[in-house]
């Protein structure tokens, strides 16, 4: 370790401590970055100098950067000066940005990274961020994260109090930033004793009071001292310390300083000469005195830089505006030819109006699709709108540089903004490229989910047409037919048959331009259309010419997507080749170097971590996912982060643990559709089942409400987790129909962001008999062991041997499956599981039957079985043997009404409440069949399922009526649940006297009812 042995920055030197244990961490592996921010002049780059000092003796080497102001300098100008003769390699774009700008710069701030990385030990400073480009910054906070775990060490200074509201500067997060201040009264008069000098009388203190302790304010006072100016120079503002340190200059050198300030903080004598007409030699001799002044300092690359940016800034200032914009228009003459494109744009957009317009378009157009070359999307943005605003009305450029600024917007994450200029495009009578290009444009913008496609697809109708016949346009063709089918295949504006049928043209038309990359394009809309439960065979053929056509046609994206298609239509197959698949996608990612690839690589690693049991692992993956969507802007990287959660929860927790994570995620983890669902989860969480249960028997299907149809099976799955915990057969009828078509299939959410379990497991649960119940979990123990989804087989099997349980005389087989998911659930710490293992275990299910399949109840208990026809006695029963201990209420029993706390959110809109009211009315008929058929008991069940329903209806949509009076309301409730409970106990005791027998000594009645067995009972209910 490097020692210190003296403190050369007056009062510096417990921050230049705390700064060399960073350049030590750094050189151990543990490295960060520190911003120094602080008013100019405050001293922080001295504080990086005197640090880059410290890091050489630690073995430490040093690179600079500084950023410029005015804009003019290249993206990524302080990296640029960093990477120094390397810059032209790494910068260098490996190929057209295409679809994925945000990915592409991600792939080249990694390069970046890596290059510094590969250097260590390192120390990189960057001075002046407060005109650094957004690119810039944006690079800054990527190496940062990459730095802690590096031998790397960022170092970067801006002044705090010239920081604009939205300068990219306020986003970074996780950055160590030291705020510099003043010196104290003791270190100003340390600072001037060791300048020397002569500075009158006037005290350390005074001193300190008219300067604030700022550095450079007291290392002018003594040089304004030495020099006999005036003491009441220096608390004015510094515009006019300045002024007085211009002034001492001869006139010929303050002119030119005026001159080069135009051409910025660096200057070449080259340059310079250029502009004045001047030799070098003579221009080299008329800057002496601004050298020997310390108003400019020489570079060892044969520029000059103002020593300080106050100096420059006073020069410009003081320029009148028509000699300042001539000046701008002769350094943007003398730059002709240089190839600074960003220099010119700047330089004749400044000359305006003094200088010609021509020449200021054009180089703002070729200076923003330079930037767009170089993945420096804001400063794209920057050039474009100056040429969109400079360009003359009706110039036969404009709709192009309109095109172009939208796709830097896009590029740059501003989707509003693109979205207006591509439809001003569409407004502007375009040809047919431009008028498809933009459609395109829109089309990669998005839409929401939910909202009305049809505009978009009429813009890309109208495009195709337009495009038929027009020469050499096959490809682009191809590519909005294969857009057209992807907006139509999904949504309020669904066309599937259409769509299937524009993705097969789009196919046809890019085989007929013979373009390999349209080609794959196409069939990746074929693939999307096709989209569907029961078709991942198909999509794997399909993703399978679309890999073999990206890679003819050289296009490493399209082949990734392919690969990722073949994962999930394996994952889809329970075939355990997907793992494989999933690796194959990786490298393709890492080959490609598309960080948008990389981050549905580690989202689906976080899904299939997760599937297989690696909870810790998963869950940091899946942080790792939702810190690259964030990075690159993938819009749905918090939806993916919160479906991941629920999916978890879910298998650790149960309702529970789904209501927690719906709650964290909020709505952006859920579909609409499946917006009742997070409800009747809440339900069960709260001891419920009731409501649970009387909101999902207004709900039709999910994969009827769903507008999306690869959503349709996790809807279909959750439906039975609900329909199981809340006991309602009929839907569990319903939902096996529907799901045995796709029994060989696993259901997965969207693209494999999360993966529940085999249909299999579901077609178990939702079984109408034991038996056939068995033959679905051993399929689905053996599909989750080839996935090793190891929490799904461990509770398929526990499925399976409470299945098994009612279908064999000897149950040692049962209780071996059992231990065995108990033990498996133990291991993986899913600790429901485990506990409904050990349950069954001790108090083996067999005997602890209380369940209704239609109009019959099955009760089992102490080795006699007994069945009966339904009746309200047995539902209050039910109820109450599932909440052992707890006291409910006579009225709750009677009307099914368990009001929710108020504020509570609405259940759903739009298909659900029309689900309910579709329900009430069949409700209604099945009330007046029953009554005038004389079936009492499908009256009772009928009239049980309306009240509950009425009562959760008007807890979610505020429905009206008084309140009941609740005496007369509790009186009447009592008497009838206890008339009706009584009478089934007798039933029972008839049928059964062993369960009539504990019924009878467990069970009170009254205004409040209760089950309070003398020993905790299991029952399987």
């Amino acid at each position: 370790m490097a020692v210190r042995m003296e403190a050369p920055l007056v009062g510096r030197s417990a921050l230049m401590d705390s700064l060399d244990r960073a350049v030590d961490l750094a050189a151990d592996g543990r490295g960060g970055a520190v911003l120094l921010a602080g008013e100019p002049g405050i001293g922080k780059t001295a504080v990086a100098a005197e640090l880059a000092r410290y890091a050489a003796g630690r073995g430490t080497a040093t690179v600079w950067g500084a950023c410029e102001d005015g804009g003019g300098a290249p993206s990524l100008w302080p990296w640029r000066q960093v990477l120094g003769e390397r810059a032209g390699t790494v910068l260098g774009p490996d190929g057209p940005v295409g679809d994925d700008a945000r990915g592409a710069r991600l792939a080249l701030f990694d390069r970046i990274a890596e290059t510094l990385l590969a250097l260590g030990p390192l120390l990189v400073v960057l001075d002046d961020l407060q005109w650094a480009d957004p690119a810039s910054v944006l690079l800054l906070g990527h190496v940062a994260v990459r730095a802690r775990r590096e031998r790397l060490l960022l170092v970067g200074t801006y002044r705090d109090v010239e920081l604009a509201a939205d300068h990219p500067l306020h986003g970074l997060s996780g950055l160590d930033v030291v705020q510099l201040g003043g010196l104290t009264p003791d270190g100003v008069g340390a600072l001037l004793d060791r300048l020397g000098g002569p500075v009158g009388e006037e005290p350390a203190d005074a001193v300190w009071r008219r300067t604030g302790g700022n550095p450079f304010f007291v290392q002018q006072v003594a040089r304004l001292r030495a020099a006999g100016g005036d003491r009441g120079a220096v608390p004015v503002a510094v515009g006019q310390l300045v002024a007085r340190r211009l002034a001492r200059l001869p006139d010929p050198t303050a002119r030119l300083l005026a001159t080069a300030a135009v051409l910025g903080r660096r200057f070449a004598l080259r340059r310079l000469a250029a502009v004045d007409h001047r030799p070098q030699e003579r221009l080299s001799e008329l800057l002496e005195p601004a050298v020997a002044a310390r108003v400019v300092t020489p570079e060892e690359d044969g520029e000059h830089r103002f020593v300080h940016d106050l100096f420059r800034e006073h020069l410009l200032a003081q320029l009148p505006a028509g000699s300042r914009a001539r000046t701008h228009l002769a350094v943007a003459r003398a730059l002709e030819g240089s190839g600074y494109v960003a220099e010119l744009a700047r330089h004749y957009a400044a000359a305006l109006p003094v200088g010609p317009v021509e020449p200021a378009v054009d180089y703002a157009a070729r200076a923003g699709r330079a930037a767009m070359a170089e993945l420096g999307y804001e400063d794209a943005v920057g050039h474009l709108r100056r040429a969109v605003r400079l360009c003359p009305d009706g110039d036969a450029r404009a709709v192009g540089l309109r095109l172009d600024l939208a796709e830097a917007q896009l590029s740059a994450g501003m989707r509003e903004e693109a979205v207006d200029g591509f439809r001003a495009v569409t407004r502007a009578s375009p040809g047919p490229a431009a008028a498809a290009a933009a459609a395109l444009g829109l089309h990669r913008a998005g839409v929401r989910s939910g909202d009305s496609r049809r505009e978009l697809i009429t813009l890309l109708e109208h495009a195709e047409s337009a495009l038929r016949g027009e020469p050499g346009a096959e490809a682009l063709r191809a590519r909005v037919l294969a857009a057209w089918a992807r907006e139509s295949a999904d949504g309020p504006d669904q066309d599937v048959a259409s769509a299937r049928d524009r993705a097969r043209e789009a196919a046809r038309v890019a085989r007929q331009a013979g373009d390999r990359r349209a080609l794959a394009t196409a069939l990746f809309a074929r693939h999307d259309v096709e989209w569907a439960p029961g078709t991942a065979a198909r999509r794997l053929e399909i993703a399978d010419a679309m890999a073999g056509a990206a890679a003819a046609g050289g296009d490493a994206e399209l082949e990734f997507e392919a690969l990722m298609c073949r994962f999930v239509a394996l994952v889809e197959l329970a075939d355990p080749r997907a793992v494989t698949a999933l690796h194959e996608a990786g490298q393709a990612a890492e080959r490609s170097r598309l960080p948008r690839a990389g981050y549905l690589v580690r989202s689906r690693e976080a899904a299939l971590a997760l599937l297989q049991g690696r909870f810790e692992e998963g869950e940091r993956l899946a942080q790792e996912a939702a810190a690259l969507a964030a990075a690159i802007g993938e819009p749905d990287g918090a939806g993916v982060a919160g479906t991941q959660r629920i999916a978890a929860a879910m298998t650790r927790d149960g309702p529970v643990g789904v209501t927690r994570a719906v709650e964290e995620a909020g709505d952006a983890a859920l579909p609409p559709e499946l917006l009742p669902h997070a409800r009747c989860f809440a339900h069960l969480a709260a001891g419920e089942p009731a409501a649970a249960a009387a909101v999902l028997r207004a709900l039709p299907p999910a994969d009827a409400l769903s507008g999306y149809r690869w959503q349709a099976l996790p809807g279909v799955a959750f439906d039975v987790e609900l329909a199981v915990a809340a006991a309602v057969p009929e839907v569990l009828a319903d939902r096996y129909e529907r799901l045995l078509p796709y029994a060989d299939e696993t259901v997965v959410v969207g693209g494999a962001v999360a993966v529940l379990a085999p249909v299999a497991l579901y077609l178990g649960l939702a079984a109408p008999t034991p038996q056939r119940a068995a033959e679905h979990l051993r399929a689905a123990v053996a599909a989750a062991e080839r996935l090793g989804a190891r929490p799904v087989a461990a509770r398929a099997r526990l499925e399976l041997g409470r299945a098994l349980l009612g279908c064999e005389p000897d149950r040692e087989a049962s209780r071996q499956l059992i231990a065995e998911a108990g033990a498996a659930a133990r291991e993986q710490g899913l600790d429901r599981l485990r506990d409904r293992a050990e349950a069954l275990l001790a108090h083996p299910g067999t005997d602890r039957v209380f369940h209704r399949d239609g109009e019959t109840w099955t009760l089992a208990f102490a080795g006699r079985t007994a069945h009966l026809k339904d009746a309200k006695g047995l539902h209050d029963l039910a109820l109450l043997l599932a909440n052992p201990g707890r006291e409910i209420p006579a009225t709750r029993l009677l009307s099914g009404e368990d009001t929710p706390a108020p504020g509570s959110d609405e259940l759903a809109d739009g298909p659900a409440r029309a689900a309910y009211r579709a329900r009430l009315d069949r409700l209604d008929t099945e009330i007046t069949e029953a009554r005038e058929g004389g079936h009492a008991t499908a009256l009772a069940r009928a009239q049980d399922e309306r009240d509950a329903l009425i009562a959760e209806l008007r807890h979610a949509y505020g429905l009206g009526g008084r309140r009941r009076r609740l005496g007369d309301e509790g009186e009447r409730a009592r008497t009838t649940v206890t008339a009706r409970i009584r009478d089934t106990l007798r039933r029972i005791d008839g049928a059964h006297p062993e369960l009539g027998a504990h019924l009878s000594a467990s069970v009170t009645t009254g205004r409040v009812c209760a089950y309070r067995p003398a020993e905790p009972v299991h029952w399987q209910l």
